[in-house]
């Protein structure tokens, strides 16, 4: 057993900030001696971060291995900021993630690291700013609300920010920037910091954008590449010039367009690089 006392000069003890069990290394060495073991947690799995909130009692640090499913890093119950990290041990010389990535609550003596050879797919953060970090895989990667930062990896990902002002990398691969809540420029204008219109999508949710119609692709009498609307059906405005993306209800009517996301300047953006869901 590699037992670990604490972390980040954080409280330990026997139930908190301790190891709680195998870690990355232990792990690695057994299956040197005796072969993974495969048949362990095969299904869709939730690992709920321990945290500050009543609803996780356990505390300390623990490694997953995981063997197969659709698996989710769930922080949805903490009480603070986290970070939460799907990316494996490294296993690999003087690298300081060799034994794993953080997954904690900040000011928690305790969280998750992945075993080298697992795949955690998904992420879900809380109610405060987080930072979430993505893998090789598909994730799907969820802030909630506060001001998040999400980043994806190499995957085909898909990003909601959720409420506040949050900053969505995807990174390389196919990725999806979903927008689902009412837009707001004081309270919930994104960033999106690599929008790549060769591979990339914005997803725009019909229930907070009522009038882009039914899910499918966008209709391309909705959008307008221009400093405005300039009809009545222009719901969906790219201001090349500010790089902003808007949502304007009425178009060219008298109503105000709300900032749904800042972008890169002069992207050559049209109808076809937006879903509606």
């Amino acid at each position: 057993m590699s037992y670990n006392t604490g972390w980040n000069v954080t409280q330990n003890g026997i139930d908190h900030g301790a190891q709680g069990g195998l870690g990355a290394f232990d792990i690695a060495a057994l299956q040197a001696l005796y072969g993974p073991n495969m048949s362990t947690a095969t299904g869709d799995n939730t690992y709920v971060l321990p945290t500050f909130s009543d609803y996780v009692g356990e505390e300390g640090w623990f490694c997953i291995w995981d063997a197969g499913g659709q698996d989710m890093l769930d922080a949805g119950h903490a009480l603070g900021p986290v970070a939460l990290d799907l990316r494996a041990a490294t296993r690999q010389s003087h690298d300081p993630n060799a034994g794993g990535f953080i997954s904690w609550e900040v000011g928690v003596a305790g969280g998750f690291t992945i075993a080298n050879g697992v795949v955690i797919e998904n992420a879900t953060g809380g109610s405060h700013s987080d930072e979430l970090y993505g893998n090789f895989a598909a994730n799907v990667l969820k802030g909630n609300s506060g001001q998040d930062r999400l980043w994806g990896d190499a995957g085909d990902d898909i990003l909601y920010g959720g409420t506040g002002k949050d900053t969505l990398t995807g990174s390389s691969g196919r990725d999806a920037f979903v927008f689902d809540k009412k837009p707001s420029k004081k309270s919930n204008m994104d960033r999106i910091s690599d929008f790549n219109r060769k591979d990339d999508t914005i997803r725009l949710d019909n229930a907070a954008f009522k009038k882009i119609g039914k899910a499918g692709k966008l209709k391309s009498k909705y959008f307008e590449a221009g400093s405005k609307a300039d009809d009545r059906n222009d719901y969906i405005v790219y201001n090349k010039k500010k790089g902003i993306l808007y949502y304007d209800a009425d178009g060219s009517g008298k109503g105000k367009a709300l900032e749904i996301a800042s972008l890169k300047k002069k992207l050559k953006l049209t109808y076809e690089d937006f879903a509606v869901i």
